[in-house]
């Protein structure tokens, strides 16, 4: 549960960053980064990106450096250029550059930032805010000339070149505290002008508008601090262009505090474009506490108007954690987003979960989430538990569910295995898990419908006598599948080897052999390859290897590389120990 909007109208956003197969042919995704102090004053840094989607190549690179000028003043700069070509809409290649400069003062009774950003019409960066063909000046200062007395001022000048569209302004004033109250007084003139000549842009019209301010706030005579303000903005000249804005901040408890603003403006883009013909009403009224030991709860009235219409709802969540026993924890979570007024449906979202780990011998996790919007349900159930056998020996069981009913769709995947680390040598170790996994989509309502069975077999063992270490790999796989109206069943078998010998305390290289038979046809495929590896740090290693032959298969290699080509990998094996734990008993495991 995450507030959509802080107490100054902020929006507050979650970025979730994904991949989806294209169906296109394979390509290359690759970066690095570099950055160095040169001093205690200057540090540069280098970065560099690559994409090669075929349907949309694109690149970035840049250079920034930081500079401390003087105790609590800074100087920062950026260059970048991207290109990008050959993409659906565009034939040929875009080259862009862009560039960033800031400059930020917190010293003595001067508190200020300055900025100046350019980028060309064809930089391309879908992750940055330098937007293309835009140029942006501006600045921010407050100084005080006295105890409770400061001097504000500000500017912006933005320049649109593919419209050759510009806003600029400035804004002066003054603040003056007189015990707990504090006033504001400001005067605003802001420009939009388009160069003659240019293209033209609809529903655009040039306006200059002069306006003053005045704003209120009081802190309340409260232990915990408090206030709250009133703020008034009129244009000169033109009774219909105003900004008023309300509001109060409480503070309940030392974590917690309940906010509330409105805010009525007659613009869409803030108070730097004041028109006529643009009007928004915004309210927010909401309580954040972060009192709870391990959870945070908040709630919240969002209201938004514009010509489009009004949509207004109502928020509130909570998550926390509980320790109910020694070893035993609770987690919950909690969202509900109401409609009070427009066209936004109704959502919920639930979860639970509990934890186990009161017994050294035993380690247990489940978790329960429910999500419904417009109506849409989905459920997501996982489960998961270790029983320690001995000081070698350990069973292992897990679970997931998924079930998505507006979709007709049903998944569920357990797998239980047994796991044998030999603790005091530490020469052998080995894994095995039996694993049952069933995908259901639209079975009898669409004609892509699918029911697909797979019952899987998996055994792996090491043997690490230095220099060098063995392992051992044999899957099996038996499964059903019923798609578009046709039932097949399948089964193969997969063989491993590969051999690693250390060259030193940093180098090792190895080889690989497999072997992957099916019943299907008595057909048979075989891998080769070669790896050069890298001791990283301890438990941490880094190979790059090459495969003469080989093969895919989406089930059973589990997450190695098999098929023709070069590869990079990267694994590490840690402890208990590493997690902070180092009296439990030692279970290791590999992430890669």
């Amino acid at each position: 549960p995450v507030a959509s909007i802080d107490d100054a109208l902020n929006p507050v956003n979650i970025r979730v960053a994904y991949e989806v197969e294209s169906g296109t042919e394979k390509f290359w995704t690759y970066g690095a980064e570099a950055g160095v102090a040169l001093s205690s004053r200057l540090s540069i840094g280098a970065h560099a990106a690559r994409d090669e989607d075929p349907s949309e190549t694109r690149g970035i690179s840049s250079l920034d450096a930081s500079i401390a000028l003087a105790s609590g003043v800074h100087l920062v700069a950026e260059v970048a250029r991207s290109d990008s070509g050959g993409t659906a809409l565009f034939d040929g290649d875009a080259n862009g550059s862009a560039y960033r400069t800031e400059f930020v003062a917190q010293r003595g009774a001067v508190n200020g930032r300055a900025w100046a950003s350019r980028a060309d019409q064809d930089f391309a960066n879908p992750s940055s805010d330098a937007l293309p063909g835009r140029e942006e000046l501006g600045f921010t200062a407050r100084v005080a000339i006295q105890q409770r007395t400061s001097l504000l001022a500000s500017g912006i000048r933005s320049h649109f070149r593919g419209s050759d569209i510009t806003r600029s302004g400035f804004e002066l004033g003054l603040a003056h505290g007189i015990g707990r109250l504090t006033a504001e007084v400001a005067f605003r003139q802001s420009k939009d002008t388009q160069d003659e000549g240019g293209p033209s842009t609809p529903g655009f019209e040039t306006r200059e508008v002069s306006s003053a301010r005045a704003r209120l706030e009081y802190a309340l005579p409260t232990r915990l601090r408090s206030s709250l303000f009133g703020e008034y903005e009129q244009a000169y000249g033109n009774d219909d262009l105003h900004r008023t804005s309300l509001g109060a901040q409480v503070q309940v408890a030392a974590r917690t505090r309940l906010y509330a603003r409105y805010e009525d403006i007659n613009s869409l883009a803030g108070p730097w474009a004041l028109t006529t013909n643009q009007q928004q009403h915004s309210t927010v009224i909401g309580i954040a506490s972060d009192e709870l030991r391990e959870g945070h709860v908040f709630t919240e009235y969002r209201a938004r108007d514009a010509f489009a219409g009004r949509d207004a709802h109502t928020a509130f969540g909570l998550r926390n954690r509980w320790s109910i026993a020694p070893g035993v924890r609770l987690d919950a979570g909690f969202e509900r987003v109401l409609g009070v007024q427009g066209s936004y449906a109704e959502a919920t979202s639930v979860t639970g979960g509990l934890e186990w780990t009161g017994d050294p011998r035993w380690k247990g996790a489940a978790r329960t989430e429910l999500h419904s919007d417009h109506g849409n349900k989905q459920w997501l159930v996982t489960m998961g538990g270790a029983r320690k056998l001995s000081r070698d020996w350990t069973a292992l069981a897990d679970f997931r569910f998924v079930d998505a009913p507006s979709a007709s769709r049903t998944e569920d995947r357990a797998q239980l295995g047994v796991a044998y680390r030999q603790t005091d040598a530490d020469r052998w170790d080995g894994l095995a898990r039996y694993e049952h996994h069933r995908e259901e989509v639209g079975m009898n309502t669409s004609s892509t419908s699918h029911d697909r069975t797979s019952q899987i077999l998996r055994a792996h063992v090491a043997w690490k006598p230095k220099p060098f270490v063995w392992s051992g790999q044999f899957a099996a796989r038996f499964g059903d599948d019923r798609s578009g109206g046709i039932s097949t069943s399948m089964n193969a078998q997969l063989y491993g080897t590969r051999l690693r010998m250390d060259l030193d305390r940093h180098f090792d290289v190895g080889g690989t052999w497999r072997l992957l038979t099916s019943a299907v046809g008595d057909a048979s495929q075989s891998g080769v390859g070669l790896e050069l590896g890298y001791r990283l740090a301890s438990g941490m290693r880094a190979a790059a290897g090459y495969n003469w032959f080989g093969f895919e298969d989406d089930t059973l290699p589990a997450g190695e590389k098999t098929d023709h080509g070069a590869y990079l990998t990267m694994g590490w094996t840690f402890d208990q120990g590493w997690l902070g734990r180092p009296g439990e008993a030692v279970n290791g495991g590999t992430s890669r």
